[in-house]
């Protein structure tokens, strides 16, 4: 039952959106982009616009141990169990450099980033209608577009200009 009202609260009224520091990891772009054929949307951090959308974002806490469950019905609705719980992984998954907006809100609510793009890379497998799709939309809206390579001299992925 506790664990029937956990699920229901977390699926009705908590929305994660994560991002990422790294944009150039082959392990991302196979975890993430299904195995290079998607995309990354960056975002300029710095922008004015994000001051309030920052207030929600959070680093993600990488521990060689899981959080302990909680055993108390009330501690499901209090912000840190919130915190705690989604903020939490496992110290290998530390290369991601990943940081979590969480936000309390409607089912059907959405969660809106506040600015556009900064730039959006195509993963180095994308398929050629997916990349017209992508690189059409950053043109029309003046996003710089690249599409990632692997790199010959080490483990990771480098940009190239598709559209800028």
């Amino acid at each position: 039952l506790y664990m029937d009202k956990l699920n229901d609260y977390i699926t009705n009224y908590i929305k994660i959106t994560c991002f990422s520091e790294t944009k150039d990891n082959i392990l991302m772009w196979a975890h993430y982009a299904k195995n290079h054929t998607g995309f990354c949307i960056e975002y300029d951090m710095t922008n004015p616009e994000f001051n309030d959308f920052k207030q929600e974002l959070y680093p993600v806490f990488y521990s060689n141990k899981p959080l302990k469950r909680f055993e108390n019905e009330l501690d499901i609705t209090t912000y840190s169990f919130h915190l705690l719980t989604f903020l939490t992984k496992y110290k290998d998954w530390s290369y991601e450099k990943e940081w979590r907006y969480i936000q309390l809100r409607n089912k059907n609510q959405f969660v809106k980033i506040p600015v556009k793009p900064s730039c959006v890379y195509l993963g180095t497998k994308i398929d050629s209608e997916n990349y017209k799709t992508i690189s059409d939309v950053c043109k029309i809206n003046n996003i710089p577009c690249h599409q990632m390579f692997i790199r010959v001299d080490k483990f990771c992925v480098k940009p190239s200009i598709c559209y800028s």
